[in-house]
């Protein structure tokens, strides 16, 4: 089932709040949802689009990402 079908689906079952972060998906999710959006089969307006940014884990379509807040926020014992 393709993002377009989905979403649409969503609507249909009157869902119309969506969800992303630029790590969903593999790092794809808001990429395929706006080529969903291009293709023009609903509009913008009768969605509510939530999202965050900024979040950049290792991951190896984003091989420049960089952790450096985990050892600045987060205490490790060991033994």
């Amino acid at each position: 089932m393709t993002m377009e079908t989905n979403v649409n689906l969503c609507l249909e079952l009157g869902i119309n709040i969506f969800d992303h972060a630029d790590i969903y998906g593999s790092y794809q999710a808001e990429a395929l949802f706006g080529e969903a959006m291009s293709r023009k089969s609903f509009k913008r307006e009768d969605i509510v689009l939530f999202t965050k940014c900024g979040l950049r884990l290792p991951h190896d379509s984003q091989p420049y990402a960089l952790v450096n807040s985990i050892p600045s926020c987060c205490s490790f014992k060991t033994g």
